[in-house]
C-alpha cells in the first residue's frame, strides 16, 4: 500500500513539475510552486474537513490563480 501511494505521488510530482515548467517557472520558483500545490491538495481535506464543496472549489480557483502568477 505504501509503495502504491509513493508511486501516485511520483506521478503527481512529475505532472505538476511539467505543468509549472511549461508556465515558465524555473529553479526554486518551480520547485516551491510544485511543493505548495501538492501539499495543499494533499492536506486540505484533513485540515479543513467541514468546508462545503462550493467553498473548497472557490478557494482552489484562488489558489491556482496565485500559483500560476509570475
Amino acid at each position: 500500500m505504501l509503495e502504491r501511494r509513493r508511486e501516485v505521488y511520483r506521478k503527481q510530482l512529475a505532472w505538476l513539475w511539467k505543468t509549472f515548467k511549461e508556465l515558465g517557472f524555473v529553479g526554486d520558483e518551480l520547485e516551491m510552486r510544485v511543493r505548495l500545490f501538492l501539499c495543499y491538495f494533499t492536506l486540505e481535506r484533513i485540515m479543513f474537513p467541514d468546508q462545503s464543496k462550493a467553498r473548497a472549489k472557490r478557494l482552489i480557483q484562488h489558489q491556482v490563480a496565485l500559483l500560476v502568477r509570475p
